[in-house]
């Protein structure tokens, strides 16, 4: 079902939705949709470096947020690219682009800065 995004928000989602059912009917289903996100296993905050956002990300393993994927793409494999370059590498720099590769395909492209949860651990 398509949502149209607020665009009053900061990052473009719409956080006010009105949906017209028995809250335990919605609530049935939030929580099996979380079950299937779990059951992805998808790299977040807590597989990174703490304090990811102070390290330089020039040569790191960078886990890309899944809300930047599309759904079709929720795996741990399209989640790890290899930072390669671009003024976003550095944590202090006003610049955003990082170019990186992504680990699973090969594939080369731009992303910011802000759309990566942190340096994967080593």
């Amino acid at each position: 079902m398509y949502i149209p995004s607020d665009k009053n928000s900061l990052n473009d989602h719409n956080l006010e939705y009105v949906v017209e059912s028995h809250p335990a009917v919605l609530d049935g289903f939030i929580n099996q949709y979380r079950r299937a996100y779990q059951e992805l296993g998808l790299f977040g905050p807590g597989q990174c470096e703490p304090d990811s956002d102070k390290l330089s990300y020039e040569g790191r393993v960078l886990v890309l947020s899944p809300d930047i994927l599309k759904e079709s793409c929720w795996s741990q494999q399209d989640q790890l690219w290899l930072a390669t370059g671009g003024f976003g590498c550095a944590p202090n720099s006003s610049g955003r682009a990082v170019s990186a590769t992504c680990l699973n395909d090969g594939e080369k492209t731009r992303w910011n800065r802000a759309d990566f949860t942190g340096v994967l651990w080593e």
